[in-house]
C-alpha cells in the first residue's frame, strides 16, 4: 500500500525545510496552530510528523508499506503521545490512513512530496 515515509531528500529546495525525522519512518499529520500560516514558524502546515521520532519532516517519500504495521504504529502512537482509548486510537488510525493513502495514490511511488497547508506537491529531484 502506497503511503508517506520520511526522508531527506530534496531537503534546502525551499529555506524554512527542515527533517528531524529518522529516514524511512512512518509520518503522520501533527496537530496544527491555531493562526498558524503554511510558512509559519511552527511549521505544522507543512509538514508530517515522525510516529517514532515524534518529530517533524517538510519532505515525504511515497513507498509501498505494509498497511497493517502502518495502523498499528499509529494506534500505539496514538495511545502513548495523546493518551487516547484504544477503540478512539483505532478509529482515529483508519481515518488517517485513508488520508495519508488518498495523498499517496496522487503520486508515483518514490515520488519525494512537500505538503503546502492542505495540498501535497511533487518536488522535482536533480
Amino acid at each position: 500500500m502506497k503511503l508517506l515515509v520520511a526522508t531527506g531528500a530534496t531537503q534546502g529546495q525551499r529555506q524554512n525545510d527542515f527533517n528531524f525525522c529518522t529516514e524511512g519512518e512512518f509520518l503522520s499529520f501533527p496537530f496544527e496552530c491555531d493562526g498558524e500560516t503554511i510558512d509559519g514558524p511552527c511549521g505544522c502546515r507543512r509538514s508530517l510528523s515522525g510516529l517514532d521520532s515524534r518529530k517533524a519532516t517538510t519532505t515525504m517519500k511515497v513507498a509501498n508499506v505494509p498497511a497493517g504495521e502502518f495502523i498499528n504504529k499509529l494506534v500505539d502512537h496514538l495511545i502513548e503521545s495523546w493518551s487516547y482509548p484504544l477503540e478512539e486510537a483505532e478509529e482515529q488510525a483508519l481515518q488517517e490512513i485513508r488520508v495519508i493513502q488518498q495523498v499517496a495514490a496522487q503520486f508515483p511511488e518514490g515520488a519525494i512530496v512537500e505538503r503546502r497547508g492542505n495540498e501535497f506537491f511533487e518536488r522535482r529531484t536533480a
